[in-house]
């Protein structure tokens, strides 16, 4: 329930963003001014948004999280969030995502709730303090990180278009390289009979098949490259498909 209290939620009390201007640290964010209704300020927009339970323990596993899921959300992502690893995951978000918008809100409908709202690297700043230290000892956490503007929904599919456009030719590349027929060696043992001497034909057969097997390495090493092409093509369509349906999520999962 409280990741649903968290989307459409005013500026905290908390956040001196809803008042100053400017920069500034603690809650206060990039754009100054109150909050707007397209949630680049301090609010967040209303409509739906993507709950994805606790992020990943790994780092690695949250970074790729962090970089297929929610760097191309249109719309807020929601987790859950462990106080002991905080400020592990907003260094994490403020790596992949440096300019996106962060919401931290702890123990909603609570008597000590507080919501802060900043960039990833301000809020790092900001709950390295002792008394944000000591204000997280406990309780529950709802990490909310806004979504993807039309600037960087643009810049996203700029670089997934030059990334297919990219693979698309590796293939092609590697699919006019023809590799030569297994049974084709440069000399047959059809020819090597045509002597009339049997004794030769071990000496005569020696050498064709280190031939064939350079040939073979050769035949193995472009197979093995064309099916990590399509391996990886595979798996950029299946995160494509991935992003567009948590794009297109319906009201229902508000």
């Amino acid at each position: 329930m409280a990741a649903l209290a968290v989307c459409g939620l005013p500026p905290s009390p908390y956040d001196p963003h809803g008042e100053g201007e400017g920069e500034g640290g603690g809650g206060r964010g990039e754009g100054g001014g109150k909050a707007g209704k397209t949630g680049e300020g301090g609010a967040l927009p209303e409509g739906s948004f993507f709950f994805g339970n606790v992020l990943p323990s790994a780092q690695g596993a949250r970074l790729r999280v962090l970089r297929e899921v929610v760097a191309p959300a249109a719309h807020p992502c929601v987790f859950y969030e462990l106080p002991r690893r905080l400020l592990a995951v907003l260094q994490d978000i403020a790596a992949v995502l440096p300019r996106r918008r962060v919401y931290v809100a702890h123990e909603l409908t609570k008597l000590n709730e507080s919501l802060h709202s900043d960039t990833a690297e301000r809020l790092v700043n900001f709950y390295l303090r002792q008394e944000a230290q000591m204000m997280l000892k406990k309780g529950q956490l709802v990490l909310v990180v806004a979504g993807a503007g039309a600037a960087e929904t643009a810049a996203w599919l700029d670089r997934e278009t030059r990334k297919r456009r990219r693979l698309r030719r590796e293939v092609k590349e590697l699919l006019a390289i023809r590799p030569s027929p297994p049974n084709s060696p440069s000399s047959s043992p059809d020819d090597a009979s045509a002597g009339g001497n049997p004794d030769q034909l071990p000496r005569e057969t020696k050498e064709p098949p280190a031939r064939v097997s350079r040939k073979a390495r050769r035949r193995m090493a472009l197979k093995r490259r064309r099916e990590k092409l399509i391996r990886d093509i595979e798996k950029e369509q299946e995160r494509l498909r991935l992003n567009l349906s948590i794009n297109r999520a319906s009201t229902g999962n508000v």
